[in-house]
């Protein structure tokens, strides 16, 4: 039979035992570790998780932070358009590569004209909501500037690509 020890204060309706107190403290921290991190779990015995340790290796880091060169990506976009062209069974769409040549694909420097060329006819076979939004945006494009007759070189330049694209996607809406 276990008798708790009353504590006595000042005002009767306080007293509590301690081992009331002590299990409220406990609760109370379990509360407060639950709201900084609710998904954190526990080991057995209430114990924090064990913290991974990282090795601090700085020398090895140091040495392998080289400069990578810059990309050649008119060489990148051309192997992989001239692969989807002429070798099917063995191209592989890649996201982040699509994804880049769809932003540079009006930049002659990173897209040249016979990338450009294979290019079109990839875009005419894509399919999704991003073809849909890619031929919205040429359309307006080309709307904006097709009475532009001041309009700078790459402005120019940018149009005629532009209205290329324009003209082969047509052909599918």
């Amino acid at each position: 039979d276990h008798v708790p020890l009353t504590l006595m204060s000042e005002e009767p309706q306080q007293e509590k035992t301690q081992e009331v107190k002590a299990t409220e403290t406990q609760e109370n921290q379990a509360e407060g570790q639950l709201q900084q991190n609710p998904n954190k779990r526990k080991r057995e015995g209430g114990q924090e998780p064990k913290k991974k340790k990282r090795k601090k290796n700085k020398k090895k880091n140091a040495e392998a932070a080289v400069p990578l060169p810059p990309r050649d990506y008119n060489t990148e976009y051309l192997e992989y358009l001239k692969l989807w062209h002429e070798d099917r069974e063995n191209w592989k769409y890649k996201k982040n590569l699509h994804s880049r040549l769809l932003e540079d694909m009006f930049n002659k420097e990173k897209v040249d004209d016979e990338s450009f060329k294979i290019l079109v006819a990839y875009l005419q076979g894509g399919t999704g909501r991003h073809m849909e939004i890619l031929y919205e945006n040429v359309v307006n494009y080309v709307k904006e500037h097709r009475d532009n007759k001041e309009a700078d070189p790459e402005t120019k330049y940018i149009f005629k690509r532009n209205l290329k694209l324009k003209k082969a996607l047509d052909k599918r809406h």
